[in-house]
């Protein structure tokens, strides 16, 4: 089955509410759709930015706030740090599994 690799930019109601989605109801909406989603990016001004290629545990996205801000996760940038463009270059891709 091919899974989507995806990055989110910003992450307020629409994008945090797809996080929460995939995070809850992935493997449903995976056997429904025929295809899987995983987020390998975020990045948001006032949370920072996360990038992970093997995906994003986004329990850990979604537990930012305020207070705390992705600077504190490896390979996590604090808030107001704009994501590299080298870096998510290669989040959009598609991977067969």
């Amino acid at each position: 089955m091919t899974t989507y690799d995806i990055a989110l930019i910003g992450f307020g109601g629409v994008n945090k509410t797809l996080a929460e989605l995939i995070s809850t109801r992935g493997e449903t909406m995976r056997s429904e759709l025929g295809f899987g989603l995983r987020v390998v990016a975020i990045t948001d001004l006032r949370l920072g930015s996360l990038v992970q290629p093997e995906g994003i545990d986004l329990s850990i996205a979604l537990s930012l706030d305020g207070d705390r801000d992705a600077g504190e996760y490896p390979e996590g940038s604090p808030r107001g740090t704009p994501l590299e463009a080298r870096r998510c270059g290669t989040a959009w891709t598609r991977t067969g599994q």
